[in-house]
């Protein structure tokens, strides 16, 4: 699932992982979790919030590291006047927030959209919220108007508020 959903964005257009975890985290768990996709994230860039040591990249409060990130790659576009979609998915807030942040750096011809993911999900959970995420990309990427997908619930005991470490593909 997470190959079809890498390889649908990257079709579709600049796809970045921006991460809060310490540099080489997304590769390491790849390599650990999900080995065939290590060839395809070679292709996607990674950028980590903090250094290799866990030190903060960015000033301020963790909540703003993302929106400095997602800043900092749409600075490195050379198109950015013609983005046309700006999809945002992890397992926090912090990737809604630093998405709808950039509406202001993109202006009114963006469509903003985000998928908050449930934090720590089981395998089957995951798997199943990215397979519909793949299902759904074509519809997705081709609606003009901002949106939000929640796949978290109300009552979920397994979300310990570890927002430290949330991860979004750009």
């Amino acid at each position: 699932a997470v190959r079809r959903l890498l390889e649908a964005a990257m079709s579709a257009g600049h796809t970045v992982i921006v991460t809060n975890a310490m540099d080489g985290w997304v590769q390491t768990s790849a390599r650990r979790w999900i080995p065939g996709v290590l060839p395809l994230l070679r292709k996607v860039p990674v950028v980590s919030t903090r250094t290799e040591r866990g030190v903060p990249r960015y000033s301020g409060k963790p909540d703003l590291w993302k929106v400095q990130a997602f800043k900092e790659v749409l600075q490195g576009l050379d198109h950015k006047n013609s983005v046309k979609n700006l999809i945002a998915m992890g397992d926090s807030d912090f990737e809604i927030i630093a998405a709808h942040a950039m509406s202001k750096e993109l202006g009114q011809a963006a469509a903003i959209k985000t998928v908050k993911l449930k934090a720590a999900p089981t395998a089957q959970e995951l798997r199943k919220e990215l397979d519909l995420m793949v299902e759904q990309f074509d519809q997705i990427l081709e609606s003009t108007h901002d949106f939000k997908i929640d796949f978290t619930t109300v009552n979920n005991k397994n979300n310990k508020n570890n927002n430290n470490k949330s991860t979004s593909l750009l």
